[in-house]
């Protein structure tokens, strides 16, 4: 309506533009929702009002219209599709449908169906629409299009393009659409000559244009790759020792075969050592090939005893390097020629002494500069000698002996000389004393050379009537190792040359054994063997008899022992003991035997004295005339035989208990005779 404008104030109108939000759904056929495709609104006639939107997941765009009449367009591979005119408010939505065929793109070569092609999607007027999908294993893709529109179909094969014809989507009916590439199978064969193919070889694929495709394969058994390939011209490249090697151009329309030959013969390379003139094959050493630019190509060989290999190439130029002792030798550039690798070679004459005089059966060891061992070493001789014959250049070596390494000086070896070399291993004689106290030699005790670290040297000797063992010793580190009376003594650690002679004293001390049997009283036992052991019951080799008193005295070290003494079949220990004077006691019981038969006493019997297993213990007594004869045995288990009238009697096992009389009746009558 008309408005009254007061003068001098701010007049508030309002004017309404209606409308509101409407939406604008975009459909493939009936149902299925079009997402992100670009939707533009226009006004009646057709003017564009400057407003558009993309379509969301519901195939939906929504625009904050007023009142009017409108028309939307949808843009969608390069056609338009119009809605209805429609009138705002009376709607507040509009569909536009754009029906759409599947349509089948099938593209081949000559070979058959072309897999994993990329096939583009262009309009009638060759504008990309930026859709694509690759063949699947019949060479065929799919794509939805819509009704009446026409198209073309882009396939891109090895760097090559190919077009369909323009087609127009039928609805309701087949939609088939075919590119066909031509061409075939390109089939290379590679060999060194008729019949000889070369294998494991890989071989690239290119246009004309010398651009690679993309593609390669590698030689089979019969020298073979194989390029399914649309129509045109191609060539190969085969990559090989270090060189490529091209076929000719070849134009492909169907299945084509062509030969690449790389012509090869064998070039023999000698590795000898040259000293004063006179080679020498230098056999089992690895020979390296090399292009000419100095890449190494992946091929060795190992000598033979000619000092030979073969290597079976092409016309190229290459060389070999030759890996010996450390160094490197390399052959001169050669194409198709044999060749010779000389290696010049020095003697390193290598004296090893010590105190002075030469050292025989000593290992010397060759090695680099730079300390890397060389796989060499060699025995002296009896002038302490070795002669290595090596190529000229620098070296060190060394010499392992008594648990020290004695290297030489970085020595220069001068090709066609005998190159003098001394390595001194020092030291001299050395005397070791070993003493029980004071100046009482320990005589006939091993004596065993280790280093400081323990390691044993595989030197030993047994001490003199002095006392005294002589070893010879180079420069180093040392100790002495007395093995004596089952304990194991150590030295000091000396250093030679530093000093020639060492003393260990292994203080000694009389311990007196005494071995007595108690009955009632302790009363000596004499004429029994006393054995020393040590604690962990290992017999020492040394053993006394017990005198009128009982006793035997051993000189010993202050170390643990234990003594064992053999009476009447039976083994008694003493306890561990360390220098002092020990008692060995064995309790003792008195066997009564009496024999009778049927109560009558059997005078003049012998009877003899048994372990219970049965062993004779080398005594026996006669029967007195009250036919009892009397046994002071240890506290053990015996059996007795009586002898009586040419037979022989056996009693049962009888234990004797210490401290009191053990009276054995024995009724002959009652006992089985022998």
């Amino acid at each position: 309506p008309d408005s009254l404008l007061a003068k001098d104030q701010v007049n508030y109108i309002n004017i309404s533009t209606g409308g509101g939000a409407f939406t604008v759904t975009v459909l493939k056929g009936a149902s299925e929702p079009m997402v992100g495709v670009n939707c533009y609104v226009f006004n009646e006639e057709g003017s564009y009002l400057g407003m558009f939107g993309a379509t969301n997941s519901d195939g939906q765009a929504t625009f904050d219209l007023s009142d009017g009449a409108y028309k939307f367009r949808v843009d969608y591979l390069g056609y338009q599709f119009w809605s209805d005119v429609v009138t705002i408010p009376n709607i507040s939505s509009v569909e536009v449908l754009i029906d759409q065929e599947e349509v089948e793109v099938a593209v081949a070569m000559g070979s058959g169906p072309a897999e994993g092609v990329k096939v583009y999607l262009f309009s009638e007027a060759d504008t990309y629409l930026g859709i694509y999908d690759i063949t699947d294993l019949d060479g065929r893709v799919v794509l939805a299009l819509p009704v009446g529109k026409a198209f073309k179909f882009r396939a891109d094969i090895l760097n090559n393009q190919y077009w369909s014809d323009v087609h127009t989507v039928i609805a309701g009916g087949a939609n088939h659409v075919s590119i066909n590439a031509g061409g075939g199978l390109f089939q290379v064969t590679l060999e060194k000559g008729s019949g000889n193919p070369m294998v494991g070889i890989k071989v690239y694929l290119f246009n004309d244009s010398d651009t690679y495709l993309g593609l390669y394969q590698t030689t089979d058994a019969a020298g073979l790759v194989t390029f399914n390939v649309p129509k045109g011209t191609y060539k190969v490249r085969a990559d090989y020792l270090g060189y490529q090697f091209w076929s000719t151009e070849t134009q492909v329309t169907g299945d084509t075969n062509v030969v690449l030959t790389i012509p090869h013969q064998p070039v023999e390379v000698t590795l000898q050592g040259v000293f004063r003139g006179m080679p020498e094959p230098i056999e089992g050493i690895k020979v390296y090939l090399f292009s000419s630019a100095g890449s190494y190509l992946g091929q060795y060989k190992q000598t033979n005893s000619s000092g030979k290999v073969t290597f079976d190439m092409p016309e190229k130029a290459y060389k070999v390097r030759a890996d010996y002792l450390g160094q490197q030798f390399w052959s001169e550039e050669f194409t198709w020629q044999n060749v010779t690798v000389e290696v010049p070679m020095a003697d390193a004459e290598i004296t090893v002494t010590g105190a002075g005089l030469p050292r025989e059966g000593v290992k010397v060891y060759a090695f680099t500069t730079a300390g890397s061992y060389l796989g060499l070493y060699k025995t002296t001789d009896a002038a302490g000698k070795v002669i290595f014959q090596v190529p000229e250049g620098f070296y060190k070596f060394r010499v392992d002996y008594q648990g020290s390494q004695f290297w030489s000086a970085e020595e220069t070896l001068t090709r066609d000389l005998a190159n003098p070399i001394l390595i001194s291993v020092g030291g001299g004689a050395f005397t070791f004393t070993v003493l029980k106290g004071g100046a009482e030699a320990l005589v006939g005790v091993k004596c065993y050379t280790f280093t400081e670290g323990g390691a044993y040297l595989g030197m030993y000797g047994a001490t003199d009537g002095d006392g005294n063992v002589f070893f010879n010793l180079a420069d180093g580190t040392y100790k002495f190792r007395v093995d004596h009376l089952g304990c194991q003594f150590w030295s000091n650690v000396f250093g030679v040359p530093a000093i020639f002679s060492e003393t260990l004293t292994i203080a000694h001390q009389d311990v007196v054994i005494t071995v007595e049997g108690f009955y009632q009283s302790a009363e000596p036992l004499e004429g029994l063997r006393v054995y020393l052991f040590n604690p962990a019951d290992a017999y020492l080799g040394k053993y006394q008899v017990t005198d009128a008193s009982g006793q035997v005295t051993f000189n010993l070290p202050a170390e643990s022992y234990k003594m064992r003494v053999d009476y009447l079949g039976q083994k008694f220990w003493s306890d561990n003991f360390q220098s002092q004077d020990t008692t060995i006691s064995i309790h003792q019981g008195l066997a009564d035997i009496h024999v009778h038969r049927s109560g009558v006493n059997v005078e003049g019997s012998k009877v003899y004295l048994f372990s219970e297993a049965g062993s004779y213990m080398g005594w026996f007594e006669t029967t007195d005339s009250s036919g009892r004869v009397e046994f002071l045995l240890p506290d053990r288990a015996y059996k007795f035989r009586i002898d009586e009238g040419g037979n022989q009697y056996w009693t049962s096992v009888i234990s004797i208990v210490a401290g009191q009389v053990n009276l054995v009746e024995v009724n002959l009558d009652g006992l089985v005779k022998n």
